[in-house]
């Protein structure tokens, strides 16, 4: 299989639900999908810390 655009968006937005300390327990799939496209090397590094100009 080959990421989505879907995944595309939940890994961005459970990265920011995470950074403002979100409890996501209640959503295990979401976890899952989410920590199989951070496997993927163009996933984590489209993060915003490997990028030159994050701050």
């Amino acid at each position: 299989d080959a990421p989505t655009m879907a995944d595309v968006c939940l890994v961005t937005q459970i990265y920011n639900a995470q950074r403002f300390g979100c409890d996501l327990s209640a959503f295990p799939s979401a976890l899952r999908i989410n920590d199989a496209c951070l496997a993927l090397d163009a996933f984590r590094d489209a993060l915003p810390e490997n990028q030159p100009d994050a701050e």
